[in-house]
């Protein structure tokens, strides 16, 4: 998807982040110019250079990470409304009540969909509010939740139909802990990666300086 398209699902204002990713590798790109004008060592421009190509970097693929985070943080919401739901439900509470009783402890995004599903299901009797509901939401699986919980609706909350629900609730919630341990695991192995290329930049520098030194004392020769 594209930067633009990144920025808009965020909720962000386009024209402001690109004037702010504008300004500042402008203000990066002003550091070079006491270099240049006191004729310091080259080695120090090209550290410039590559620490602005790496900032530049940063600011436009964090909108990306900023959707897959939003977009993981609504999915695991998803995922704590169901068991609440379950909970609901298994006290033989209507699901549309567990809906509306559930909707205002949810985010402000999340609430929203809920009511939307609510005016849906009060106009549209099949399943299509369901389906429309989970698919705003990026877990595949949560279609079949819906379907589930229609069919509960449609044919009574039946063992049979009970039984359904818990097994994708089950199946949804282990798949969930499991990424869950997989995630920190990737962050502890980048946090482990962070010396290597502390000390690779620090060898890369102490390189240049050298050559630099040298470079000076073969002209005094």
């Amino acid at each position: 998807m594209s930067l633009k398209n990144n920025i808009l699902f965020l909720g962000l204002d386009y024209k402001k982040e690109i004037i702010k990713i504008v300004l500042i590798t402008f203000l990066l790109f002003s550091l070079c110019v006491p270099v240049i004008i006191f004729k310091l060592p080259f080695y120090l421009v090209f550290i410039l250079l590559m620490l602005i190509a790496f900032i530049d970097y940063f600011l436009i693929t964090r909108y990306s990470d900023l959707k897959k985070k939003l977009i993981k943080q609504r999915d695991d919401e998803f995922i704590d409304m169901l068991s609440y739901f379950q909970i609901y439900v298994s006290n033989n509470i209507g699901i549309y009540k567990t809906f509306e009783t559930i909707a205002p402890f949810t985010s402000d995004w999340v609430n929203e969909k809920i009511q939307n599903f609510l005016l849906q299901v009060d106009n549209d009797k099949s399943v299509k509010p369901y389906i429309d509901f989970a698919q705003q939401f990026n877990n595949l699986i949560f279609e079949s939740v819906m379907i589930s919980i229609y069919q509960m609706v449609d044919e009574g909350s039946t063992s049979l139909r009970a039984n359904q629900f818990n097994s994708l609730f089950t199946q949804i919630s282990n798949s969930h802990q499991l990424e869950m341990i997989e995630t920190k695991s990737s962050k502890m192995d980048i946090l482990n990666s962070f010396p290597l290329i502390g000390a690779g930049y620090i060898t890369l520098v102490l390189t240049f300086s050298i050559i630099a030194i040298l470079g000076d004392f073969i002209n005094v020769i």
